[in-house]
């Protein structure tokens, strides 16, 4: 809806409230206090299943399954956009007032596109939806067209007065185009945290400009990039503009920054974005002004995500290894009575060493050493002391985890966090490689490789050195996603219909272009699937230069058999889900320089 986010107010303070925030949404806000509260109220139906004299809503499904408050709230099927849904086989059409209230021809029609297995499909035209004919869609579960609804759909002994804040609500969700968007552009801004190295920064910068120079490329005269054939016919395709928000001094400061990048020039969405430190600044801020934060590559995912509407995440950073580490020992044979985390005073690896600490169990003493100086001086007081039943769990940056290499293994397990050495396969020092375990969040090789085969491919047109592996791919899949994402949501352009297609298009997605990229490696080239001879591989950026090496198209898994697009194993979401990647697994690095797992997966 073009109203994204609503809050709470007392009837009093509402119409201002609301006015204000229409201002900067570009919501058609109501004129007058009673059309406010009449609004709210539907609001509060809509959202939380509340009627007007504040009983829950009550509902029947088929069945005589009863549904009560929040369970009949009308967003749990519709979405928050209003623009509907598809649960398994079933299409859940959209309700908003332009859908409600359209007409027959095409310019009078809000057209939406519905995914369901069976192939895609579009919102089915309906005459023109009364308030009387509402109401009996409401109460008796039959469409305009006189035809009944399906099952899903509940019946809820509702009245027309009980109805009429509903539909007052329904006429202003998802009515105007949000913030940021014109008839032919569209205004992005990616957000840079201080602190992030200089070289890691420019690396971040050029990955995240060749995916916007490519995207634009592709949206000039007589290069229309189409991923949707309804873009086509619509002529909907925008340029985008991508605004860069960098961040100075400390996380305190940053919302009041944010605030006023976004009074200058709102946007659309934030997309992508770094941190080494924390993002809970811009989270607050996304929520605060309903702006979707889009699959930025930070160190450490704000918790509070996970309850909040407007962010998505590849995983929740260090903290998803730091339960699985908790996990991984708890299950083990000899469960550990100390443990020594070793970290520099920094943000990130202080939450992760809480998060780790939140999930021991009780009688496992816990301490911290903090690092100061020089790294392997400063590594050698910290382990020197360890007993052999003792586990120490090392939070190190890239310049500490080298330093390894000059330390001698202590007595007892360490286990190292991956995701700070930001690598996809640490440097473990041969003397090491017998004591040390990797929380690891990624895919093991040789999958990962067929994984982000593509990529790879990528960076070498594009000239890119190799610079933070996981920080680009995740650079480059955040913006691939939101373009497919925004292209299947054709003309209706609003931020809370970009996170509702979000979470539920993310697995069909990486199931499809794995499929894609596993066909074309095979010899295919979709959609026509033409096949060329698998007995004389091609070589080159996509398939390696060796025909033996993993790359080979021999070596190629069968169709059905990847279900990632990256060096995460598996990203999905559902409604609600906020973290893409859910787990990580212990690993260690053979005698051979091989990757070899000590657990499963492990989601906790």
């Amino acid at each position: 809806m073009a109203a994204r986010g609503i809050r709470r107010y007392s009837i009093g303070t509402f119409l201002v409230a609301v006015l204000a925030f229409g201002a900067a949404t570009g919501v058609a806000a109501p004129a007058d206090p009673d059309a406010a509260r009449l609004v709210e109220q539907g609001r509060r139906m809509y959202m939380d299943g509340v009627l007007p004299s504040g009983r829950p809503m009550t509902a029947v499904r088929t069945g005589g399954v009863m549904l009560t408050g929040a369970q009949a709230a009308c967003v749990a099927c519709h979405r928050k956009s209003g623009l509907g849904a598809v649960e398994g086989e079933i299409q859940v059409p959209p309700i908003t007032g332009l859908a409600l209230h359209g007409g027959s021809k095409l310019k009078d029609r809000l057209i939406v596109s519905l995914d369901p297995r069976r192939g895609r499909a579009w919102n089915q035209t309906h005459p023109p939806y009364t308030d009387d004919m509402l109401l009996k869609a409401m109460t008796e579960g039959v469409q305009a067209t006189g035809r009944k609804m399906l099952p899903l759909m509940p019946i809820y002994p509702l009245t027309a007065a009980e109805l009429k804040p509903l539909s007052m609500y329904l006429d202003q969700l998802s009515s105007e185009w949000s913030p940021g968007v014109t008839g032919d552009t569209l205004r992005m801004a990616t957000v840079i945290a201080p602190g992030v190295d200089p070289a890691r920064l420019k690396s971040f910068r050029d990955t995240l400009q060749a995916a916007l120079e490519q995207k634009n490329s592709n949206t000039l005269p007589g290069h229309r990039h189409m991923i949707n054939a309804a873009e086509m016919v619509l002529r909907i395709e925008r340029r985008w503009i991508l605004d860069v928000w960098e961040l100075t001094g400390t996380p305190d400061t940053w919302g009041a920054q944010l605030d006023a990048f976004y009074a200058k020039q709102p946007v659309f969405a934030i997309v992508s974005g770094i941190s080494d430190t924390v993002w809970d600044p811009v989270q607050d801020f996304c929520e605060r002004e309903a702006v979707p934060c889009w699959f930025p590559s930070v160190a450490v995912a704000p918790a509070k995500a996970a309850s909040q509407y407007y962010g998505l995440y590849f995983s929740r950073g260090a903290l998803v290894e730091a339960s699985a580490v908790a996990s991984w020992l708890g299950q083990a044979p000899s469960k550990p009575r100390h443990v020594v985390q070793v970290l520099r005073d920094e943000p990130a690896a202080r939450a992760a060493a809480a998060e780790l600490r939140s999930h021991l169990a009780n009688g496992v003493r816990v301490d911290e050493v903090v690092l100061a100086g020089e790294p392997a001086v400063a590594l050698k007081a910290a382990l020197g002391s360890l007993d052999r039943n003792d586990v120490a769990m090392l939070w190190l940056g890239p310049a500490d985890f080298a330093a390894l290499g000059d330390v001698a293994p202590p007595k007892g397990t360490v286990i190292a966090s991956t995701r700070f050495t930001q690598s996809l396969q640490p440097a473990v020092p041969a003397a090491w490689r017998k004591t040390l375990k990797l929380a690891y969040p990624y895919e093991l090789a040789p999958m990962r490789d067929l994984n982000m085969a593509t990529f790879r491919s990528w960076l070498k047109v594009r000239s890119l050195p190799v610079v933070d592996e996981p920080m680009q791919l995740e650079v480059y899949f955040s913006m691939a996603y939101v373009q497919y994402t925004l292209s299947e949501m054709l003309d209706n352009v609003y931020r809370d219909y970009l996170i509702d297609r979000g979470e539920s298009m993310l697995v069909r997605r990486e199931v499809q272009r794995a499929e894609e990229e596993t066909m074309i490696r095979q010899g295919g080239h979709p959609p026509a699937r033409s096949v060329r001879d698998a007995s004389k591989p091609a070589p080159g950026a996509l398939y390696g230069d060796d025909p033996e090496g993993i790359l080979a198209q021999k070596n190629t898994p069968a169709i059905g058999a990847r279900q990632s697009t990256t060096m995460y194993p598996r990203l999905s979401l559902a409604q609600g889900q906020r973290f893409a990647s859910k787990g990580a697994r212990i690993a260690h690095v053979g005698p051979d320089g091989v990757l070899v797992a000590d657990s499963d997966w492990i989601v906790r």
